[in-house]
């Protein structure tokens, strides 16, 4: 009977063991799958990542056509020629970009195709605030808020702006919005492929 009891013991015993184990290996597997899938998530990007290079514009080899000036640009026809004059085609093929300062932090601008001479807006109409410069933590403010390539139509701005931080006077809180267009050329207009925004602290002399 004892031998009999010793060896139903050990018989429960072992399936004890065994169902002990299998709790252990279910828990790491799920600890293990928990990591995995947060790192897949953080892995993952928040957005779709565009390339000038997927927005291809063959760029145009003739002689510039004389810029065509309407009365919308009037106020800015010297700027416009002189830019078109002394720029290459940097956009879209055929287009010379010409850029001038609206104010502080604020850069405005026109396209003018090189092969007819007309002349478009630069700056989508569909941002929500003037375009001003963006600042890094650092407060080095970044060089550029127009990102485009001469053999591409693809176009993006990075506007910011900014509010206070309650009981902050040292930074204040920077809204970089990202805008990303591409330009459609039988339509001679932008079209919003995305828009997204950033969130960050930068000193509060940025917004000065």
């Amino acid at each position: 009977m004892s031998g009999g009891r010793r060896a139903g013991y050990l018989k429960n015993g072992f399936q004890v063991a065994c169902i002990d184990l299998r709790r252990e290996k279910m828990r790491k597997f799920l600890a293990v799958s928990l990591v995995l899938a947060c790192g897949l998530a953080q892995a993952a990007p928040a957005e779709r990542a565009y390339r000038f290079a997927d927005y291809p514009s063959p760029i145009y080899q003739g002689a510039r056509h004389p810029v065509q000036l309407t009365q919308q640009w009037r106020d800015m026809r010297t700027r416009i020629r002189e830019g078109y004059q002394s720029g290459k085609i940097g956009f879209a093929g055929s287009y010379v970009a010409v850029t001038w300062g609206c104010g502080t932090q604020c850069l405005n601008g026109a396209l003018v195709d090189a092969r007819s001479g007309k002349i478009y807006e630069l700056t989508p109409l569909s941002t929500d605030h003037p375009l001003n410069a963006c600042y890094r933590a650092d407060g080095s403010m970044e060089p550029d808020i127009f990102h485009y390539q001469a053999g591409s139509r693809l176009f993006i701005t990075e506007n910011c702006h900014y509010a206070d931080i309650a009981g902050r006077e040292d930074v204040v809180t920077q809204f970089k919005t990202i805008y990303v267009y591409q330009w459609l050329e039988q339509q001679k207009r932008f079209e919003l492929l995305s828009k997204t925004v950033q969130r960050s602290s930068v000193p509060a002399e940025a917004r000065y």
